[in-house]
């Protein structure tokens, strides 16, 4: 490969360049492919620099998009995209392939609102972008299909998947992988070892790894012992430098003329260039805006600005003060220790706590072990990322009564792609038998519903809240009960009803303010609870005003508002107006959420 790189004049390229090539010269991987090794070097800086200009501004994947940076430069040049398909899982560590697709001038919009370049990849965003993703270990089993459509469409191009960040944590990449060797799929994975997913990796497959990158190679970069890839039916290569063109261009050149399933070992630095950022690097996995001399978040340094904690941590919090007293309590993340706010537990008590790697299915099953044996076992995990556990809670814990308890960040709009924001889970859990699902109108009903949730033993328990600041509001120093089922009258009224769930029951007090102005007397009801409902107020009010209007950060379709329907349908109560506001069936924008609210009709001042 060195020879291939040492044909590249900087006097004149093969574009027609006049003088050395920079990144403003890059505008497609065809540019990348005229520069020499001394070129992309200098490239690869300037692409570090605008990446860490870009995410200090308006925040993003900064950690993981540091690592790969000659990574994807490497693979783009070798590689004839976009003939030949290249997928990342997971897709948050494509920052420089968009940079190099002809995207370096719109990339300072990353994640602004409206319009600016997503956090992932989305497919057709452009004709290098070929699947979507904002989970971890889709991509393997996605690729297989293209590299297989290639073989039945007796197609000539190459398919490339690049999977790391924690990918392999996930039970699906294993799936692929079993599948792929025993096809002998004609495959290039490229595997991204930077130690880490969103926190430090775990697991045996990570120990692995390491114990790989430590055993020596033969010259021709591959193992002098077998390995789990090779017993799998591929052939491995690696570990090499993943921050060393020669290195990479030398391998991937090779492996791309073998037939069959391969596999590059590349190891990576996550945060590379920011001394601050490979010293802690969970922290940085993704991050607000911040100041680049410091590190230090923007919102942190606005004095104008009161910093309270994260509404995730004062669930965590009231979960350690349970703990304390009880030793059958045991915290579980899939790969979320930080983002969930559970590393707070781990370090309190680190023999009760499990981080199970991106496996969400198996945090779940896991628990239901836990649970059959007397244990209280806690799983935190995104609301977004629960719905991949749908079958083991129906399967494996609700229909067995095991009392497995969830605690769902995330649970609302986000704005931050359609993965990321929990709007389907009043709907896909509410549907499963045996189970209680619930939600507090704010932090302090958060704290004394984690504790309603620990004490709930006849069945799984799940309570959904927003991820994000909270608003300073004073938390109870004591727990209060709140018995299943039961919803609360936060005011009275005579001429409609507002019934709400979750943090959007802050917005129905807001209106009923607004709407007594106008003379409308509006009652206003915490419904605490998607399932069971609290039948006997509900009936009552639907009764005593006629008028019910539902309000959920949660789809529409089978969602809080439907609930509430067929509950007026069971006890043929009729002559009800219902109006239901909530997400509209789709998959929710980029955009700020206030603005999607607004475009769904259920903003405060929509109700």
């Amino acid at each position: 490969m060195n020879s291939i790189a040492s044909e590249q004049k900087s006097t004149t390229n093969g574009n027609g360049h006049i003088g050395k090539m920079t990144l403003k010269d890059i505008n497609s991987p065809k540019d990348l492919r005229q520069c020499s090794i001394e070129e992309l070097n200098g490239i690869a800086q300037e692409i570090r620099e605008l990446l860490i200009t870009t995410c200090s501004a308006n925040g993003g994947h900064i950690g993981a998009n540091l690592g790969v940076v000659e990574l994807t430069m490497a693979i783009h040049y070798v590689f004839n995209t976009p003939k030949d398909k290249v997928i990342f899982d997971t897709s948050h560590q494509s920052y420089t392939h968009k940079i190099v697709t002809g995207r370096r001038d719109k990339f300072p919009t990353l994640c602004k609102y409206p319009g600016g370049l997503s956090r992932f990849l989305v497919r057709g965003e452009t004709e290098y972008d070929l699947f979507s993703a904002g989970h971890a270990s889709t991509g393997l089993s996605a690729s297989m299909g293209f590299a297989e459509a290639a073989k039945h469409k007796k197609a000539d191009y190459q398919t490339v998947c690049v999977v790391g960040d924690g990918a392999l944590t996930g039970g699906m990449a294993y799936e692929a992988l079993n599948n792929m060797g025993y096809n002998q799929t004609d495959i290039t994975i490229v595997l991204n070892d930077n130690k880490m997913g969103i926190s430090p990796n775990v697991g045996a497959m990570y120990e692995y790894l390491k114990r790989l990158s430590e055993v020596t190679t033969d010259d021709r970069g591959r193992r002098a012992i077998g390995t789990i890839f090779e017993k799998l039916g591929f052939k491995y290569y690696g570990p090499i430098d993943g921050h060393n063109f020669d290195e990479l261009m030398h391998h991937l050149e090779e492996i791309k003329h073998i037939k069959g399933p391969k596999i590059l070992h590349v190891l990576t630095d996550k945060g590379r260039g920011v001394d601050y950022m490979q010293n802690d690097k969970a922290t940085w996995h993704e991050h607000a805006a911040f100041d680049i001399p410091s590190g230090i978040a923007k919102a942190k340094l606005d004095k104008t600005k009161p910093s309270f904690p994260s509404i995730e941590s004062i669930a965590t919090s009231a979960l350690i003060k349970l703990a304390e007293k009880d030793k059958t309590i045991v915290g579980l993340t899939a790969a979320m220790a930080a983002g969930t706010g559970m590393v707070k537990f781990g370090e309190k008590f680190p023999d009760r706590f499990y981080d199970v790697g991106i496996a969400e299915e198996h945090a779940i099953t896991f628990s239901a072990g836990l649970a059959a044996e007397g244990m209280k076992p806690v799983a935190s995990i995104y609301s977004p990322f629960l719905q991949r556990a749908f079958d083991q809670i129906m399967h494996d814990v609700a229909s067995m009564h095991l009392p497995v308890r969830m605690l769902l960040p995330k649970a609302a709009i986000t704005g931050d792609g359609w993965t990321q924001g929990g709007i389907l889970d009043l709907s896909y859990l509410r549907i499963i038998p045996n189970i209680v699902v619930a939600a507090p109108m704010n932090e302090n009903e958060l704290h004394h519903m984690v504790n309603m949730a620990v004490q709930y033993d006849k069945g799984p328990i799940a309570v959904r809240f927003p991820k994000g600041q909270s608003s300073g509001m004073t938390i109870d120093s004591e727990f209060n009960e709140i018995p299943i089922g039961k919803a609360e009258l936060l005011r009275d009224g005579n001429d409609v009803t507002l019934l709400a769930i979750g943090w959007t029951v802050q917005d129905a007090m807001k209106a009923a303010a607004e709407l007594e102005k106008k003379g409308i007397s509006a009652a206003v009801i915490n419904a605490r609870f998607a399932k069971p409902l609290d039948e006997e107020m509900i009936l009552r009010f639907a009764k005593k005003t006629g008028k019910i209007i539902t309000i959920e950060e949660n789809t529409l379709v089978g969602g809080f508002g439907s609930a509430i329907l067929e509950c007026l349908e069971h006890h043929h109560l009729k002559n009800v107006d219902v109006k239901r506001l909530g997400a509209l069936d789709g998959y929710i924008p980029f955009d700020k959420p206030e603005n999607i609210k607004k475009s769904f009709g259920m903003a405060m001042e929509d109700i």
